[in-house]
């Protein structure tokens, strides 16, 4: 007696698979492989350091050939934490600089509660500017103390690095993604970049073109730079294509 699964009473309407679709499954299955071998693969070409400053827990990346490049600050948005930013942290530093990341008070590995919480704006935000500004004195000892920083803030972090960058000449740029925050002017802060995702919100959009606005003669335009870097008062918008909210990292 021979045996067929399924079973010819039972193969009416039931679709076989074919060589085709085994094909396609195991590529899927090697591209899985792949990508989660590749999300392991930037440390390894990297000096990583994990430490805490006070109660703040801080990851550090380096190249592992020792050389320590312009340091740059990465702060996550709300409800996020460090390792959301540690991608980016990866590439910076393979491309010579020295990234910082870190955990906010009430996220990630950060035991201490957000002081204020979500009910007291004014107390939270003050406890997290006070954790912008120790993270970048921070920063300062990785370079000497005698080097201009770069500041990364995401959404809620992105408000938070552009007023820190405000009045300070030891920040030499800002890279702020998702931004919504006020305070930018023609000249401050120094050299900003305002990256929003294609797929976010359009009052989200609308808020990237405002802030480039106050630096640009007429209304800004999208891949448009304005100002000059050399004078710090360079600007400019970017659309991630096909990115939204946290794709945007």
């Amino acid at each position: 007696m021979s045996f067929r699964w399924p079973p010819a009473e039972r193969t009416k309407g039931v679709k076989t698979v074919n060589n085709r679709q085994i094909f396609i499954f195991l590529s899927a299955v090697a591209a899985i492989a792949i990508g989660l071998a590749s999300l392991q693969a930037p440390d390894e070409d990297l000096r990583v350091d994990r430490s805490k400053i006070d109660e703040i827990p801080v990851t550090v990346f380096r190249s592992a050939q020792g050389k320590e490049g312009p340091v740059i600050l990465i702060a996550h948005g709300f409800a996020g934490s460090q390792q959301l930013m540690q991608p980016m942290a990866a590439t910076l530093a393979h491309s010579g600089y020295t990234a910082v990341t870190f955990d906010f008070a009430g996220h990630g590995r950060n035991e201490q509660p957000l002081s204020g919480g979500i009910k007291d704006f004014t107390k939270s935000e003050a406890a997290l500017n006070a954790e912008i500004a120790r993270m970048i004195q921070f920063a300062h000892t990785l370079s000497g103390g005698d080097q201009p920083l770069g500041l990364v803030g995401h959404s809620m972090a992105s408000n938070l690095v552009i007023h820190a960058a405000i009045g300070r000449d030891d920040v030499a740029g800002v890279v702020a993604l998702s931004a919504f925050g006020t305070g930018v002017t023609a000249t401050e802060p120094r050299n900003l970049l305002v990256i929003d995702g294609a797929w976010e919100p359009e009052a989200v959009k609308e808020a990237g073109l405002r802030i480039i606005n106050a630096a640009s003669s007429g209304p800004a335009q999208e891949h448009v730079a304005y100002g000059d870097v050399e004078q710090g008062t360079a600007r400019r918008f970017v659309l991630a294509g096909g990115a939204e909210h946290i794709g945007v990292i």
